[in-house]
């Protein structure tokens, strides 16, 4: 599910969240995710939040992972039981090009296959519970698909997905 397109005014917003030392605006983008009633029902039904993983030169890059502070900006109307998890998905370091701006989705599925990984100290945490996903913009949806297939593998009963911005489908390239 995606609150918004990713198109004028959003898509500026979230280039400045994303690449130009923005993290504050996590705050101010996460109101249209909370602004939607399907959206917040999907926080209430969950049982963990896990924000899509970033590579470690990513991170070291940009200082923070950005859809870790989005799930942050809607945790609110998150269900009491529910949590927050960093811990359990975790993001290889191999994948082909860090890079998918360009690339259609048989591209970006064969990158991503091998994406994530579920850190074997964390299973526990998965048997049998409704998992949400949580990103900032989805293209193709191969890293959403990647990280749920990993996570349904290791005992998610129900893996959601939620994103902040959607690219229009005409708008990627069938590469």
């Amino acid at each position: 599910m995606a609150a918004l397109d990713y198109a004028y005014p959003w898509d500026n917003l979230i280039a400045q969240f994303k690449y130009r030392d923005q993290p504050a605006l996590a705050r101010v983008l996460g109101r249209p995710i909370l602004a939607r009633a399907d959206a917040t029902e999907l926080l209430r039904r969950c049982d963990s939040i896990i924000p899509i993983p970033i590579s470690t030169a990513k991170l070291m890059r940009r200082g923070y992972n950005q859809s870790l502070l989005l799930a942050r900006a809607v945790s609110p109307a998150v269900s009491l039981g529910a949590r927050i998890d960093v811990e359990v998905l975790i993001r290889t370091e191999n994948t082909l090009n860090p890079a998918q701006t360009n690339q259609g989705r048989s591209d970006r599925l064969a990158q991503m296959r091998h994406a994530f990984v579920v850190d074997p100290t964390q299973i526990h945490r998965l048997g049998g519970r409704h998992v949400l996903l949580i990103d900032d913009v989805m293209t193709t949806g191969a890293t959403l698909f990647s990280a749920a297939r990993v996570l349904r593998q290791a005992g998610a009963a129900q893996v959601s997905a939620l994103v902040l911005a959607r690219t229009r489908p005409d708008a990627v390239s069938s590469g």
